[in-house]
């Protein structure tokens, strides 16, 4: 009996002639930037068909609705073209591209004929328990979903369905950012700013420092979105991918403006891309997120070139000198106030300790 792996996809007449890293890296752009699902390299098993013609591969979606919608956008030579992905990068020219879920034969020397969903082309080969390690037999469906286990999933945009019928999630897809998708308000953990123009260039590394340095002294976790309008909106900020690298220096450098020296594993730095909708990005924009980890209880006050600031709801605040100076001063009192704390334990317990010898000594001498 075939079985059908509803979030496993398969693509065949890969090509043969470019190497394995090329043709893993090139699927791998294809569902990331261009069809909007957050796989990674680990989710791409490419077969070589032990060399004979074109070799085949399966990418694991993790979800069924993003299974769904690859074989959606792939199915025919007109939904590959408004991906505006290069496919002769991952297709044999003379041959079309296969695509189909992942089928796998729970007994070998039988062959189901049924299938959902029949591949533009030949038909995609048998594939036997040689993966079941990848894909273990509980990601498998025996049967098809029924129409009631799916949902509409409104455009975050135009509030029309962009996806068909699509399996109920929280979320419209891993990896990306919707253009006008709503990120909330501003909090104390998290900084919009739009961007845009020279932005970059010109007031990028000026936000960084003074927004890393205000999260830092509150000792909580916190997000600057550099993309993101004040009402929260996505937009985007234009950066090219063979841009990101310059982009993250530049963080970097402002971030090491602040002192006390700001180590590398307290932040990181994500670029997102942004889509108009799943499938149809817009093209080179990113959202660009500087995330603070939560460093605790702090003995000193960090400081950017720009001030000292402290996270508050929505938005920070900036520490004049006597600010600062009490602030130092409140600090060495906690700090004076926990260790008579501690030391007031200590004379407890020293004098608990005196009392139980002297208590022993009174039975030992009543006893003679």
């Amino acid at each position: 009996m075939a079985l059908i792996n509803y979030r496993v996809v398969y693509l065949g007449n890969l090509r043969s002639d470019t190497g394995l890293k090329n043709l893993k890296d090139n699927i791998l752009n294809l569902f990331r930037h261009y069809l909007g699902i957050g796989i990674t390299l680990d989710d791409i098993f490419i077969h070589t068909n032990h060399g004979k013609g074109s070799w085949y591969a399966f990418v694991n979606c993790h979800e069924e609705h993003q299974a769904e919608f690859v074989l959606d956008q792939l199915e025919t030579w007109e939904s590959r073209r408004h991906t505006r992905f290069n496919f002769t990068s991952i297709c044999e020219g003379s041959q079309p591209l296969l695509i189909d879920y992942k089928r796998e034969t729970k007994h070998k020397n039988k062959k189901s004929r049924r299938k959902k969903r029949k591949p533009k082309g030949n038909d995609s080969p048998d594939i036997t328990e040689q993966f079941d390690e990848y894909y273990p037999e509980d990601l498998t469906r025996e049967k098809p979903l029924q129409e009631n286990d799916y949902t509409s999933l409104p455009s975050l945009k135009s509030g029309k369905n962009f996806l068909g019928l699509t399996k109920k999630i929280d979320q419209p897809a891993l990896g990306i950012y919707l253009d006008g998708e709503q990120l909330g308000n501003e909090t104390r953990n998290k900084e919009f700013k739009k961007g845009g123009g020279e932005y970059v260039k010109n007031v990028m590394k000026k936000h960084v420092s003074k927004y890393v340095c205000a999260f830092l002294n509150s000792g909580e976790e916190g997000t600057l979105y550099l993309g993101v309008n004040d009402n929260g909106c996505v937009e985007g900020i234009p950066c090219q991918q063979a841009r990101e690298d310059g982009v993250r220096l530049d963080i970097d450098e402002a971030i090491k403006t602040i002192i006390p020296p700001v180590f590398p594993n307290i932040y990181e730095v994500k670029f997102t891309p942004v889509f108009y909708k799943l499938g149809v990005p817009k093209e080179d924009y990113k959202v660009i997120e500087i995330i603070v980890h939560g460093t605790g209880d702090i003995d000193r006050l960090y400081h950017s070139p720009h001030g000292v600031f402290l996270r508050r709801d929505g938005g920070v605040q900036s520490l004049t000198v006597p600010e600062i100076q009490e602030w130092s001063i409140q600090k060495h009192q906690k700090e004076i106030r926990r260790l008579e704390e501690r030391l007031q334990k200590q004379e407890d317990l020293f004098e608990r300790r005196t009392q139980e010898e002297k208590d022993k000594k009174s039975r030992v001498c009543v006893v003679m």
